[in-house]
Order: C-alpha cells, then sequence, then structure tokens
C-alpha cells in the first residue's frame, strides 16, 4: 500500500540532527507532517536547522532540544522536555548521532575509544531507555500493531570492517545487536525497532574523522608514524573520495520515511548501491580475499607499503 495510506505519527524525536543525515530527516520528516524534536549539540545549530526549516515553511513542525547523549542528565531531561510537548506519547525516535574515529589500535587513546562507544552505541541505548514509557503509550493508544518506533542509523560498516575505521564498525555492530534484541523485547509491547544501513553518503562525519586522524599522527612516536602513518593516509584518501561519490543524504531520509510510515517495515533498509555490494562480496568472497584487498587498497608509500 501507498505510504499516503497511512497517517503519519505526530511526534519523532531525532538525535544528531546538527548536521548531516539527522539535519536532513528533521526537515524531510516535517514536510511529511510529523511534529520533529531535533536534538543537537549547540544552540547555533539549533538556530540553522529553524532557519531551514523557516524557508521551507515548516517552522512550526521543528523544535530543536540541547541534547548529548553521553550526559544520562541531559538525556532524561530531553525525555521529560519532548514528553511534555507530546502529551506523553512519542510516537518514533530515530537514533541518529554518530562519530567516526579513524586510527591503528597502537596509536589510539583509549579515551578515545569510549567516547566512540559512549557516543554510536551507549548512548543510542541511553536514549532509547528514556523514550519507552513514551513510546509505550502511543503505542497502548493506537489501533496499528507495532504503531511505535525505534530507528537505529547504523551503517553498513556494522556488518564489514575496515581497516583503522574498526572502531566505528564495532560501534555499528553493537547497536545492530542492540537492534535485533530490542525488536524482540519491545515487540510485545507496540514498538518496533528497525535498523537503517547506508552506505558512503555525502555527510561531513568523515571529513571530520579525516582531519582529526591527520592531526594526530604528527604527534605520534616516530616508530609508529613509519609504521602506519602512510596506510593511514592512504586510507584518509579512499574514504575522501567514497564520501565525494556518495550518494545523498535524501536517500537515507526516504528509509527513515519507510521504517516510520510503513505497517510493516522491513528489519534492515540498506541505503545505497555500495553498501549492497559490500553485504554481497561479504556473503560470497573468502575472507582471506576481502582482506587482501583491503591490504592493497590502503598499502600507501613508503617504508611499509
Amino acid at each position: 500500500m501507498p505510504l499516503s495510506s497511512f497517517t503519519p505519527p505526530r511526534h519523532v524525536l531525532i538525535t544528531g540532527a546538527s548536521t548531516g543525515i539527522g539535519f536532513a530527516c528533521a526537515l524531510d520528516l516535517a514536510a511529511c507532517g510529523f511534529s520533529v524534536h531535533a536534538g543537537v549539540r549547540r544552540d547555533r545549530d539549533g538556530a540553522r536547522l529553524l532557519e531551514a526549516a523557516a524557508a521551507k515553511g515548516l517552522a512550526d513542525r521543528v523544535a530543536w532540544l540541547p541534547l548529548d547523549v553521553t550526559d544520562e542528565a541531559a538525556v532524561n531531561r530531553a525525555a521529560v522536555a519532548v514528553g511534555a510537548a507530546c502529551a506523553g506519547r512519542l510516537a518514533a525516535l530515530v537514533n541518529n548521532a554518530g562519530v567516526v574515529l579513524a586510527a591503528p589500535l597502537e596509536a589510539m587513546d583509549m579515551a578515545d575509544l569510549r567516547s566512540q562507544m559512549e557516543v554510536n552505541f551507549i548512548g543510542a541505548a541511553s536514549v532509547t531507555r528514556a523514550c519507552l514509557p513514551l513510546l509505550r503509550a502511543f503505542a497502548a493508544a493506537s489501533p496499528r500493531p507495532h504503531a511505535a518506533r525505534v530507528v537505529m542509523m547504523s551503517s553498513i560498516a556494522g556488518k564489514a570492517s575496515l581497516p583503522f575505521a574498526w572502531p566505528y564498525s564495532a560501534s555499528k555492530h553493537a547497536m545492530e545487536a542492540l537492534a535485533d534484541g530490542l525488536r524482540v523485547e519491545l515487540g510485545p509491547q507496540g514498538i518496533d525497532t528497525v535498523l537503517v544501513e547506508p552506505g558512503a553518503i555525502k555527510t561531513p562525519i568523515w571529513d571530520k574523522s579525516v582531519r582529526a586522524g591527520e592531526q594526530r599522527v604528527d604527534t605520534w612516536a616516530p616508530g609508529l608514524q613509519q609504521l602506519y602513518g602512510a596506510r593511514l593516509q592512504a586510507f584518509a584518501e579512499l574514504a575522501k573520495r567514497a564520501g565525494e561519490r556518495g550518494i545523498s543524504a535524501e536517500h537515507v531520509c526516504r528509509a527513515v520515511r519507510l521504517a516510520l510510515l510503513s505497517r510493516t517495515p522491513r528489519v534492515r533498509y540498506l541505503v545505497g548501491n555500495d553498501a549492497r555490494s559490500r553485504m554481497w562480496l561479504g556473503r560470497l568472497l573468502p575472507a582471506r580475499w576481502i582482506d587482501w584487498a583491503l591490504t592493497r587498497a590502503v598499502r600507501g608509500r613508503g617504508p611499509t607499503a
């Protein structure tokens, strides 16, 4: 049945709406008739989102709130604020907040690794937990089965890890496990959990990571620079090219829309041809063949090439 056969749920909370996919989803869902609560880190990001919404005639459908998903007190405050705005009934949650850490393990600050998991995985679990009473109340008041929805913004990286970016993949692997568990755990309460798995998308997230990684190389001991510097640079160039060739965030918005509006959504939505290719290659090719290809791709130039 077409999406127009269904009335869009009224209130949705989106985390990580400052830029990229979250920003685009906030505007897209508002255009579909949702009342959007957009979690952002800085006031200026919220102001920029409202400006973009106003330009599209959607100012009355978008509100922003400060939300650091790694701060449990801030998460609880946000849930209370959203609950007050939606009369205690939240139709959907989109866990989109995410960061990327790219570095060799030997040169990695363990605090950075913990932060990667805190934002991408623990943060999603924390926000979901805080919103469960609101989602459950919406589901209980709806005649539709699985009326309330939780969307986890995962990645094809959650299925296929890459050298140097494995911390990001690890966080998305964890999100996949969280979603698979919650789908059965929360299903009897009328809350469905759906994964969206994009491939390369034109967003600032990888550019930020690449720049941060390049800055860290200068702080490494000479031995580590010799071992990993050229290969990390080769990986950074690959990531940059993939981002330049990536599809727009609007393709992800469509998947999120389907996850929220379909009567029976898919368990997973792969987004982008590269995501589908990586999934099938992982299923069809021996792991050693994939390792060989990745090793060549990031061999770089210099002593360790």
